[in-house]
């Protein structure tokens, strides 16, 4: 009985470049690396390959917000105060260290957010001045506990309490002054209702513009259901990630490991040009929810990751603990912990940091998967190079784009001569040519050239 052997389905992994001999190419400064991608920038590619087929199964996030009871608000208000209070209360990290008039500020303008919406004394979403004066009396009781039980003057709790006043009374205006460093900022929270039954779970914090939101569905998921995931295959995307990653390091540093653009004020470094806030308010925190919400689905996925069996835990890896701890015990330094890393390190950090749900696209990242060098030059332009609302200068365009032919492109190994070797060492062609060479040399030869002849050979 004949069986048939179904043809593989064709494949477009683009080769990674080899260092060029012609000055002219882009493609010669490759000489500088001397490192290899490994296993992080593999699981990264996991990662990202593992949150797009998630993301197109889920649901858009919504805000719901106004769909919450009284004390779900409550809750949130202290979620959200674990947001800020790190990095502007007492003893927090951030570069605007013990900011405790900031921290004052956001405890009213929150607070008054939500105690707001208690309909048993506020019966519309405005907070009017007696609601405004209901609200401070509240805050000023809680200043003389701080009197009391945490030792602080009768100065520095009157100081507190106008601090939280102007909080206040921004709320009742419909106003807010919230800074860039929280914008953005989400915090994952699990509600109970109102009979202690268990409530939703929720991402709760300040969107983009500052607002505070409460969300159904993780933010940090790309936007956008538009990526056509019928052949959408992990293998492909895999081998264009090697390249796609190799590309842009050699756009962004010419594959130079220390190479900084030497501009004051600008902390663009090594292979991929990390700046320092891309890394400390974003990168580490991506890999590490991307990670998250992998090992959410251990036993639901509907894909088999390369050597990760059904049910395995990932442990976040040891160099971003590392890197993270710097970060929160404030003795981060941009280069010195950029050094730290290897390529293949970098390389994984700058991927996951590239997927970012506000403003990546699904659909280029599987088109990506395809080999397509216009939707990596997209994503290289919008997720990394602008992904801080960095400018597209000319430079950069002509760099990427015509200079020396450009980055992103697709490197063809030809291989005729190749080819045409190994056929010259098959054991048919060997056999041929032996057995053609003792015809020419037997007592027929003669004859084979007379009928030869005849037809103009």
């Amino acid at each position: 009985m004949a069986s048939t052997i179904s043809t593989p389905a064709a494949t477009n992994v683009n080769v990674v470049a080899s260092v060029s001999t012609d000055p002219t190419s882009p493609y010669y400064t490759k000489k500088n690396l001397n490192e290899k991608p490994g296993s992080f920038l593999t699981q990264a590619t996991m990662l990202v390959y593992d949150d797009i087929l998630r993301f197109q199964d889920a649901a858009p996030q919504t805000n719901i917000l106004i769909t919450l009871t009284p004390k779900q608000k409550n809750s949130i208000y202290f979620a959200i105060k674990r947001i800020y209070e790190p990095m502007y209360g007492k003893g927090s990290s951030s570069t605007e260290l013990d900011d405790e008039t900031y921290f004052n500020y956001l405890k009213g303008y929150v607070g008054s957010f939500f105690y707001k919406e208690y309909d048993w004394w506020n019966k519309d979403d405005d907070l009017g001045w007696g609601e405004f004066i209901l609200i401070n009396g509240g805050n000023a009781l809680y200043q003389v506990f701080d009197i009391i039980f945490e030792g602080e003057s009768v100065t520095e709790a009157f100081t507190d309490l106008i601090e939280q006043g102007r909080g206040t009374f921004q709320a009742a205006q419909n106003k807010k002054d919230i800074r860039d460093a929280l914008k953005g900022k989400i915090a994952k929270l699990h509600l109970y209702n109102d009979d202690m039954s268990v409530g939703p779970i929720v991402w709760v914090g300040f969107d983009n513009n500052g607002d505070i939101v409460v969300y159904d569905v993780d933010p940090a998921l790309p936007t956008g259901k538009s990526a056509d995931l019928t052949n959408f295959r992990y293998d492909t995307f895999e081998g264009n990630i090697l390249w796609f990653m190799d590309e842009i390091v050699g756009m962004e540093s010419d594959w130079i490991q220390n190479a900084s653009p030497g501009i004051a004020g600008n902390t663009a470094y090594g292979y991929v040009q990390f700046t320092e806030p891309a890394v400390t308010t974003k990168a580490i925190s991506l890999y590490k929810q991307k990670l998250a919400r992998f090992n959410a689905r251990k036993d639901t996925r509907n894909w088999r990751p390369p050597g990760i069996p059904k049910g395995t835990i990932i442990p976040v890896p040891i160099w971003l603990l590392l890197l993270e701890k710097t970060v929160t015990n404030g003795s981060y330094k941009h280069i010195s912990q950029m050094n730290i890393l290897s390529y293949d390190e970098m390389l994984a950090l700058a991927l996951i940091n590239m997927h970012y749900g506000k403003i990546t696209k699904d659909s280029d990242w599987v088109e990506l998967e395809t080999g397509s060098v216009a939707a990596a030059k997209r994503i290289y332009l919008r997720d990394h190079h602008a992904a801080l609302g960095g400018a597209t200068d000319q430079d950069t365009l002509d760099r990427l784009n015509t200079d020396g032919g450009g980055f992103f492109q697709i490197h063809y190994k030809q291989a005729k001569t190749l080819t045409q070797k190994v056929m010259d060492h098959t054991p048919a062609f060997t056999l041929a040519k032996a057995i053609l060479a003792s015809i020419r040399e037997s007592k027929y030869a003669k004859h084979i050239e007379t009928v030869k002849g005849w037809f103009g050979w």
